[in-house]
């Protein structure tokens, strides 16, 4: 399994021996990833093994401040911990309070790395609180209704695999604040990796043919909506351009796209893999640079810690194993 650490925030540790780290992961070879966090005021440098994916931090792997960043007294609106030990709210979220929050202007905003999880701004922020969310984007106290998708249409027909969405609205009674189209009736997981901030404007089908488009949902509170559906039939021919499409089992095929990449990748099958199949990274000299267990039929994983260069993806499903080419560039 892999440890993982996104969107922490670690403030004034005591010299305690080891126990004063922000971070301590120097023993062994277990798989760790720590990204978009910060160590302020550490009594002792972070420290992690050889293996661990450490990347848009306010530190480095070898436990140095990153230069990239100055974080200061400044970056915050109070360093004073008081009320943090009060009683939560009437929901059980915790105190509301400005103790270690980014503050407007600080360089650590949109800074971060997508990790899954919901941002605003071009990029998530550094740290455990993002910059410019409103209370009204937290959980509400007694918040039950569900979010409702007001509008959801596709054209009837494609001839390309990326479908065009040419409306998709939701309503909610305190707002909505995510969005998902998938080939699943079931309601998705609120730790689905395709939840995003927005409404997306096309979806990408991973073959041709007839296919239900399902359209949800939800709130700040947690509540998923019920779906939408439409139908397309997509008649699509030529090979793709933007992955590479491979099968891995009689029945499954596995997209990794877009290829060249960037910094981040996506790695789709046609259905939800078996239990315990898992995705490994290497890079060329046969390190493995991240490696994951398949949880979801699309899995986005993060390079951005990565150096340019070739690297091949083995995607291990049962018994049968697959390696697909991936070109990194920055």
């Amino acid at each position: 399994c892999i440890t993982q650490m996104y969107n922490n925030t670690i403030y004034n540790n005591a010299n305690l021996g080891t126990a004063a780290r922000s971070f301590n992961f120097w023993n062994g070879n277990a798989a760790v990833e720590a990204k978009n966090n910060i160590s302020f005021k550490h009594a002792m440098e972070p420290i992690f093994n050889a293996e661990a994916i450490v990347s848009n931090n306010t530190f480095l792997k070898n436990g140095s401040d990153n230069t990239a960043f100055s974080v200061t007294a400044a970056d915050f609106i109070s360093l004073d911990n008081t009320g943090v030990d009060g009683p939560r709210q009437s929901d059980g979220s915790l105190p509301r309070l400005d103790f270690l929050k980014l503050a407007p202007g600080s360089d650590l905003i949109d800074k971060g790395v997508d990790v899954g999880l919901p941002y605003s701004g071009s990029a998530p922020d550094l740290g455990a609180y993002e910059e410019g969310a409103t209370e009204t984007t937290a959980p509400t106290a007694g918040d039950a209704e569900k979010p409702v998708v007001s509008s959801f249409s596709v054209p009837s027909s494609s001839s390309s695999l990326e479908v065009p969405v040419t409306s998709f609205t939701g309503t909610d009674n305190v707002g909505v604040t995510a969005y998902m189209i998938n080939e699943n009736s079931s309601t998705p997981l609120l730790t689905n990796s395709r939840w995003d901030t927005k409404a997306p404007t096309t979806y990408t089908a991973l073959t041709p043919g007839s296919k239900t488009l399902y359209a949800w949902t939800r709130d700040a509170a947690g509540n998923v909506s019920q779906s939408a559906s439409e139908v397309v039939n997509i008649n699509f021919q030529d090979k793709m351009t933007t992955g590479i499409t491979e099968n891995i089992a009689d029945a499954v095929k596995i997209d990794v796209y877009p290829n060249p990449c960037v910094d981040n990748i996506t790695v789709r099958f046609s259905e939800a893999p078996q239990a315990g199949s898992r995705i490994d990274i290497f890079d060329v000299a046969g390190k493995r640079v991240t490696s994951r267990e398949i949880t979801t039929p699309e899995e986005n994983i993060s390079l951005s810690g990565q150096a340019p260069g070739l690297y091949l993806v083995k995607t291990s499903v049962g018994s049968k194993e697959t390696t697909t080419k991936l070109i990194l560039s920055k």
